[in-house]
C-alpha cells in the first residue's frame, strides 16, 4: 500500500478527557485521572507527572538490577537489595518491594510459570527474550505495594516496560483465585495485568496472548512509545485495555479480536499520535476502537471490525493520520456525540442501510480539513454552520470493485474510489482540500483509469487523488453552492434530511 508525501498538518490538538461509563469495568487508577470535559493536549501529556517519564529519563542513575531466568522447571534469581524480595515457587515468580530504583530482567522459556510483583515504587520491567505461559492466571501480574499510604489505600505506581529481544507470553483460558494482602480476591484481569500505570518502550517485540480475558490491562492508564512493537491477540475480551487512558506515540500495533464484543484498542480517553496500528475484529459485537473521547493526531490507523470499525462515546477529533476504518455488519466511524475532521486521511466503510460510512446521529459534524471518504448506506450530513471545508454526498448505488470518480470543471481527478462492496442503497460522502464552493463538478461510474506517477499522489485503501480516467459513465452533476451539498437520494442517517439536486441539505445548526 502507498501513502503519499501529502502534507498533513499535525495539529497538537485537544483530547477530551470523558467521565466514567457506569457499564465500563471498575479500576483503582489513581492520581492523574481529570473527569468532565477537561481539554488536554500532546504537549501536558508530555509535561505532566507520570506522563512526562519514560525509560531514559527514569534510568538516568543507578539501578538496583535484579535478573530472573526461567526455564522448563526452574528459576534462576541474580541480584539481591535491601527492601527487594524475590520468592519463587516451583516457576511462580512473587516480588515484594519498598525500595526505589530497581530494573527487573526477565528472561527464558517456561509453559507454567508467573510473574507478580507487590510495589510501593515506580520500576522498570525489561522483558529480554522471555517466553512465559500460565495456564492458571495472568503471565505478567502487578498488584499494589504492600505498604499502607496515609489515606488507608496501596500504592499502585508506574511501570516502565522495556521491551528487548521478541517476547512472548500467553495466559489459560481459567484463572485460579487469588488473594491480596488484604484477603480480598485479587485483580487478574489480563495476560499481562497492572492495577498501576503502563509505559511501553523499547525498540524489542511483544507477541501477547489474551485467553481468559484483555491481552494487556491496566487500571490506570497506558501509554506505548516509539520503536514499541506489539502482536496481540484477545480470544477473552480486549487486546489493550486501559481504565483511564491509552496515548500512542508511535511503535507498531497488530491486534486480532476473536471475542464477541472484543475491542481492539479500548479506554476512556485515547490519543494516538504516530505508530501504525493495525485492528481485525471477527467476534459478532467487536469493534476496533472504543473510547468516551478519541482524538487522532498522526499516524496509520487501519480497523476492520464486525461492529463498528471505530467507536466513541462523546467525541472524535481528526487532525491528521490515516485512517481507514470498516464495519462489516455497522458503521465505519461512529460517534454517539461529535465528528470534527480538521485533516489527514479518513475512508470510513459501513454496510447496507441504515449503516452508515460516517455516523453521528444528529450531533454536530464538523469539517475544516482533510481528505474524506465516507461510504455505506447512508451518513450523517455535515453540520454546515460548523464546516470550512467542501463537503458532497451523493446517494445512489454502488457496484463492488466499479470505480466511483469526482471530477471538477475540466475533467480532473479529485478523488476516485474503488468501492469494496456492492450498496444496493449508498450514501457517497467526499471532502478535500481542492474542493471549492461554487464550483462545478462531475461524479461518474466505471471507466478507464490509469494512475498517476507522481511522489504526491494519494494512494490509500481504494482512495486516489490524482491520475486520469477515459470513457466513464456520468451519474450526477452538480454546483457546490454551499458549503454542504447533497445530490441524489441522500440517506441522512438518524432521520437527518436529504437534499436535492445540487442543493444544500446540510443541518443548519447540528442538534
Amino acid at each position: 500500500m502507498k501513502r503519499s508525501n501529502f502534507y498533513l498538518p499535525f495539529l497538537l490538538a485537544a483530547a477530551l478527557v470523558g467521565c466514567q461509563d457506569p457499564t465500563k469495568e471498575s479500576g483503582t487508577g489513581g492520581g492523574n485521572s481529570t473527569t468532565g470535559n477537561t481539554t488536554i493536549s500532546d504537549s501536558t501529556y508530555n509535561n505532566s507527572g507520570d506522563f512526562l517519564e519514560n525509560w531514559d529519563a527514569y534510568a538516568n542513575g543507578e539501578m538496583k538490577v535484579i535478573t530472573i531466568t526461567y526455564s522448563v522447571s526452574s528459576v534462576s534469581i541474580d541480584g539481591t537489595y535491601d527492601g527487594v524480595t524475590v520468592t519463587a515457587d516451583g516457576t511462580d515468580v512473587t516480588v515484594v518491594s519498598t525500595a526505589k530504583k530497581v530494573q527487573y530482567v526477565l528472561s527464558g522459556s517456561c509453559s507454567d510459570g508467573s510473574f507478580k510483583v507487590y510495589s510501593d515504587n515506580k520500576f522498570v520491567l525489561q522483558l529480554n527474550g522471555l517466553t512465559l505461559h500460565n495456564p492458571s492466571g495472568p503471565a505478567i501480574n502487578i498488584q499494589k505495594g504492600k505498604t499502607m499510604e496515609s489515606d488507608g489505600g496501596y500504592p499502585h505506581k508506574s511501570v516502565f516496560v522495556l521491551l528487548t529481544g521478541t517476547n512472548t507470553l500467553s495466559d489459560g483460558s481459567n484463572y485460579s483465585q487469588s488473594v491480596t494482602v488484604d484477603g480480598t480476591d485479587e485483580d487478574q484481569k489480563a495476560c499481562f495485568f497492572s492495577e498501576g500505570q503502563l509505559i511501553f518502550s523499547g525498540s524489542g517485540t511483544l507477541n501477547i496472548t489474551g485467553n481468559n480475558r484483555h491481552a494487556v490491562r491496566s487500571d490506570d492508564y497506558i501509554r506505548l512509545r516509539n520503536s514499541v512493537t506489539i502482536n496481540a491477540t484477545a480470544i477473552g475480551e480486549d487486546a489493550i485495555n486501559g481504565n483511564e487512558y491509552l496515548i500512542v506515540d508511535g511503535g507498531t500495533y497488530s491486534l486480532s479480536v476473536s471475542a464477541a464484543k472484543g475491542k481492539g484498542f479500548k479506554a476512556d480517553t485515547i490519543l494516538i499520535a504516530g505508530g501504525t496500528t493495525s485492528i481485525t475484529c471477527t467476534g459478532s459485537s467487536a469493534e476496533g476502537i472504543e473510547a468516551d473521547y478519541l482524538t487522532i493526531n498522526d499516524g496509520q490507523v487501519e480497523c476492520l471490525a464486525k461492529d463498528d470499525g471505530i467507536n466513541a462515546a462523546k467525541s472524535i477529533v481528526i487532525n491528521g493520520g490515516y485512517i481507514y476504518t470498516r464495519g462489516t455488519n455497522n458503521d465505519g466511524l461512529d460517534s454517539n456525540g461529535t465528528i470534527t475532521i480538521n485533516g489527514g486521511v479518513v475512508v470510513a466503510v459501513g454496510t447496507q442501510t441504515p449503516e452508515e460510512g460516517i455516523d453521528c446521529d444528529q450531533n454536530n459534524f464538523t469539517i475544516t480539513g482533510g481528505i474524506i471518504l465516507g461510504i455505506g448506506g447512508a451518513s450523517s450530513i455535515p453540520t454546515s454552520s460548523t464546516c470550512t471545508q467542501p463537503s458532497l454526498l451523493y446517494g445512489g448505488s454502488c457496484t463492488a470493485n466499479t470505480r466511483i470518480s469526482l471530477l471538477d470543471s475540466e475533467g480532473n481527478i479529485v478523488l476516485t474510489y474503488v468501492p469494496e462492496a456492492a450498496l444496493r442503497q449508498m450514501t457517497l460522502l467526499l471532502s478535500a482540500p481542492t474542493m471549492t464552493q461554487g464550483s462545478a463538478y462531475t461524479l461518474v461510474s466505471g471507466g478507464t483509469y490509469t494512475a498517476s506517477t507522481s511522489a504526491d499522489a494519494l494512494s490509500f485503501h481504494n482512495l486516489t487523488n490524482a491520475g486520469t480516467l477515459s470513457s466513464p459513465t456520468t451519474l450526477t452533476s452538480a454546483t457546490l453552492s454551499s458549503v454542504v451539498t447533497t445530490v441524489g437520494n441522500v440517506s441522512g442517517g438518524g432521520g437527518n434530511p436529504g437534499g436535492g439536486p445540487g442543493g444544500g441539505g446540510g443541518r443548519p445548526g447540528g442538534h
